[in-house]
C-alpha cells in the first residue's frame, strides 16, 4: 500500500476496533451455534467480517485481509442458499477463522503460514458447498455453481457501483469525498491481491495515486471527476482482462494521469516520490491497554479541571495579599477556607468521575463464555447451556480484566468435572443439556459473582480423602471440619480428584489460579455444593481497587488501616471477659464465641507501650462467614484513603494489602482482613 505510513496511533485505533468487530463475531456465531437459520446473527458476521477485511486492506495487512476475506465469503455461499442454516463443519471453520484473526490483530506479523493453510481450508469448503446440497436458489443466476472468482467479481461491481455514485453525484471535491475513493480504490486493491490479480492491484494503484494529487489542490473539481471516469473505465477493462486472462496496458494508463511532478516544487516532489515506497509495517507490539469513555464524562472531567485551576489561582491570590501585608488574618483565613472548600468539592468530583470512566459493564467479561461452553460441552461429548444474569452490573475495568481467568478456570471445571453425560443425566432424571449460570450483582462496595451449575457436585469424601493423603489435615482434625471447609480444599496447588488427567482439567492448577487471583483482587471464593444437584461457587471482590473506605486504628504510635466492609462492629469491652479457649483468647459476645487476638500480635509488632488493661477496643471484622475479634489501643477515625501498592521487600509480608499517604504526610499501611483471619486462625491451629 503506497502513500499511507501505518503509525502506532493507527495501528491501535485498528486493533481497538478490530477486537470490537470480532467480539461481536463471536457472539452471533455463539448464537448460529444455537439457532442454525438465524439470518439476523448471520448477517451481522458477514458484517463484522467484511469490516475487518475493509479496515486491514486499508492499512496494508494482507493476512488480516486475506483470511477475512475468505471467511466473507463463506458466508456469502451461505447466505445465497435456499435455507441459510450454517451446518456444523461450517460454523468450526468460522470459529477457526474467528480465532486466528483474534490473534494476527494482537500481532499482525504473526500466524503466516497458519493463515495460508486456514484459506485453503475454507477455499476447500467453499468448492464442497458449491458443489454439494443447500446450493444457492434458483433467484440468484449461475449461483448454483459459484466459485471464489463469481464471489470476487460481486464485490468488484460493488466497489465500481460505489465509485460510480460518486461520478453521478458530482458535489464539491473535499478531503473526504478524496479519502471515500481512496478507501474503495485501496478495496480493489486487496481484493486483486488476494485473488493473484496483479494488474488490476496495480492499475487501481495507479488511479488511486493519481487521485491523491486532488489533495494538494493543484487540480480542479472538473478535473478530479475527469480522472475518475477515466480510472473507472480502464477499472472495468482490467477487471475484465483479469477474468478472462488476458493483460492490461498499465503504460497507456499512467500516461492518462497526472504525474507526480506536477505537484509543484523540489520538497514536494520528493514528498511524492517518497510515498511511492513501501510503508514501514508497524510495530508488531500488543495492543495496549484501551477503553471507550462516554463523551458526557470527558465533557464533564474537562469542566472540573477548569474550576481546579480556577481554585488554584484563588489560593494564589491570598498567598501574595498575605505577602503585601494587605490582608488581615481573619480575612486570610476566610478566604482560604473558601478555597479550600472549592478544591474540596472539585476534587470530589474529579474523583466520582474517573472512578464512573473505569467502570465498565461485566458483560465485556462474561460475553466470551458462551463460546467457551460450547467448544468444550463439544469437546466433552456432553449437553450443556450457560445462562448469563447481571449482564450490565458495571465494575472497574482492572478487576474485570483480573476476573477473567479465575472464571475461565471455574466454567471448565463445571463443564468437565460438574456436568455429568447426557446418559448419566437421564439416568439421573435430569435433561439431556446441563445447565450453567453465571450471575452478577452489586452488594455494597463489592461485587458479588456466582457460577452455579447443575452437575453432580462435589464429592466432599474423595477431597477429604486427597486431602488427608496430602498432608493438608490431620485425621485427627478432619472429621470437625464443616462442608465448605473440605470444598476449601479444591483451591490448593496441584490438587485434583480427577483419576484422568485431561487437557481441560485435571491437574490441580485451574482452582489454584482461582484463589490467587482473587487474594490479588483482595477478594474471597466460597463453594457450597449439593451431591447430585450441584455445586455453587461465589466470588466476592471490590469494585475497584483505588480507593476504599478505611478505619484508622492505632496500635502503639502506629496508626493502620483496615477496610471498612470488614468491620462488622466495634464494641469496648473489659478485659475480664476475655476467656481462655484452646489456649487462645475468645469472648461471648450476644450468645457467639468470636476468637480474640491483638493487632500487634497478629502483625508480630513490638509493643513500646502497654495497653490499658481495664477497658479492650475490639473489632469485630467479617470475612465470608468467619469473624474474628482484634483489639486496637484506639480508633481513630473513617476516611476515604487511596490504595497504593507496596513495594516489592514489603508486597511478600502477610496481612499487608498496600499503603496510603494521610493529609498531614504520613504514610500508612492497608490491612488486608482476609490474611488476618488465615493468620489468627493459623496461630491457633499451631496453638491446639
Amino acid at each position: 500500500m503506497s502513500g499511507y505510513v501505518i503509525t502506532p496511533k493507527l495501528m491501535q485505533e485498528f486493533q481497538v476496533e478490530a477486537n470490537e468487530h470480532l467480539e461481536a463475531c463471536d457472539q452471533s456465531l455463539v448464537q448460529l451455534s444455537e439457532k442454525q437459520d438465524d439470518e439476523e446473527a448471520l448477517n451481522a458476521v458477514f458484517r463484522g467480517m467484511h469490516s475487518v477485511k475493509g479496515t486491514a486492506a486499508y492499512l496494508g495487512l494482507s493476512a488480516i485481509n486475506a483470511l477475512a476475506h475468505a471467511a466473507e465469503s463463506m458466508l456469502e455461499l451461505i447466505r445465497r442458499r435456499d435455507s441459510a442454516a450454517v451446518s456444523d463443519e461450517e460454523l468450526d471453520l468460522l470459529f477457526e477463522a474467528l480465532d486466528v484473526l483474534k490473534v494476527l490483530v494482537a500481532a499482525p506479523d504473526s500466524a503466516s503460514e497458519k493463515v495460508e493453510q486456514l484459506v485453503r481450508k475454507i477455499d476447500l469448503q467453499k468448492e464442497q458447498m458449491s458443489r454439494g446440497e443447500g446450493a444457492p436458489s434458483a433467484g440468484n443466476a449461475g449461483s448454483a455453481t459459484i466459485s471464489p472468482i463469481q464471489v470476487f467479481d460481486s464485490a468488484m461491481q460493488q466497489h465500481l457501483g460505489t465509485l460510480e455514485q460518486c461520478l453521478a453525484e458530482r458535489t464539491q471535491v473535499t478531503t473526504a469525498l478524496i479519502e471515500m475513493v481512496a478507501r474503495t480504490l485501496r478495496s480493489i486493491k486487496g481484493s486483486a491481491r488476494y485473488m493473484g490479480f496483479a494488474q488490476l492491484e496495480k492499475v487501481a494503484g495507479i488511479i488511486e495515486e493519481g487521485l491523491k494529487i486532488a489533495e494538494t489542490g493543484s487540480v480542479s473539481d472538473e478535473k478530479f471527476y475527469e480522472l475518475l471516469a477515466e480510472g473507472i473505465v480502464e477499472i472495468k477493462n482490467a477487471l475484465s482482462a483479469a477474468l478472462s486472462g488476458e493483460t492490461s496496458d498499465e503504460e497507456s494508463i499512467s500516461e492518462q494521469l497526472p504525474a507526480p511532478t506536477s505537484v509543484s516544487g523540489e520538497k514536494e516532489t520528493e514528498a511524492v516520490a517518497a510515498e511511492a515506497q513501501p510503508a514501514p509495517a508497524a510495530s508488531p507490539a500488543a495492543a495496549p491497554k484501551t477503553m471507550r469513555v462516554n463523551q458526557e464524562l470527558v465533557d464533564t472531567f474537562m469542566n472540573l479541571v477548569g474550576e481546579l485551576i480556577v481554585a488554584r489561582n484563588a489560593f494564589g491570590h491570598v498567598e501574595r495579599r498575605l505577602e503585601m501585608g494587605k490582608q488581615e488574618r481573619a480575612e486570610a483565613l476566610k478566604e482560604l477556607r473558601s478555597a479550600s472548600l472549592a478544591v474540596a468539592r472539585i476534587s470530589e468530583e474529579m474523583q466520582r468521575t474517573v472512578m464512573e470512566m473505569r467502570m465498565v459493564p461485566i458483560r465485556n467479561v462474561f460475553q466470551k463464555f458462551p463460546r467457551m461452553v460450547r467448544d468444550l460441552s463439544r469437546k466433552c461429548d456432553k449437553k450443556a447451556q450457560i445462562l448469563l444474569q447481571g449482564e450490565e452490573t458495571e465494575i472497574d475495568k482492572g478487576v474485570a480484566e483480573d476476573l477473567a481467568d479465575p472464571l475461565v478456570h471455574i466454567i471448565r471445571n463445571c463443564v468437565d468435572h460438574g456436568l455429568e453425560s447426557p446418559a448419566e443425566r437421564v439416568a439421573a432424571g435430569k435433561s439431556e443439556d446441563g445447565t450453567i449460570i453465571l450471575r452478577a450483582a452489586h452488594e455494597g462496595n463489592y461485587i458479588i459473582i456466582d457460577i452455579v451449575d447443575d452437575g453432580r457436585g462435589i464429592d466432599t469424601g474423595a477431597v477429604l480423602k486427597k486431602a488427608i493423603e496430602k498432608g493438608l489435615v490431620s485425621p485427627a482434625h478432619a472429621g470437625a471440619l464443616s462442608h465448605e471447609e473440605i470444598c476449601a480444599f479444591i483451591f490448593n496447588p496441584g490438587f485434583s480428584t480427577a483419576e484422568e488427567v485431561t487437557d481441560i482439567s485435571g491437574r490441580g492448577v485451574g482452582m489454584d489460579v482461582v484463589m490467587t487471583n482473587l487474594k490479588k483482587l483482595k477478594g474471597t471464593v466460597h463453594v457450597t455444593s449439593e451431591p447430585g444437584q450441584g455445586t455453587k461457587v461465589r466470588l466476592e471482590v471490590p469494585l475497584t481497587l483505588a480507593l476504599i473506605d478505611a478505619l484508622l486504628v492505632q496500635v502503639d504510635d502506629q496508626t493502620y488501616a483496615l477496610p471498612l466492609e470488614a468491620v462488622a462492629e466495634t464494641v469496648k469491652i473489659q478485659s475480664s471477659s476475655l476467656k481462655s479457649l484452646m489456649r487462645k483468647k475468645a469472648v461471648s459476645l450476644r450468645g457467639e464465641v468470636i476468637s480474640v487476638v491483638d493487632l500487634a500480635e497478629l502483625l508480630s509488632v513490638q509493643r513500646r507501650t502497654t495497653p490499658d488493661d481495664d477497658e479492650l477496643t475490639l473489632l469485630i471484622m467479617k470475612v465470608g462467614s468467619n469473624r474474628l475479634g482484634i483489639t486496637v489501643d484506639r480508633i481513630q477515625r473513617k476516611e476515604e484513603v487511596v490504595v497504593k501498592p507496596l513495594a516489592d521487600y514489603l508486597a511478600a509480608i502477610p496481612g499487608l494489602a498496600g499503603a496510603s499517604i494521610l493529609g498531614d504526610g504520613r504514610s500508612i499501611l492497608i490491612l488486608d482482613p482476609a490474611e488476618l483471619l488465615t493468620i489468627a486462625f493459623g496461630q491457633a491451629e499451631q496453638a491446639a
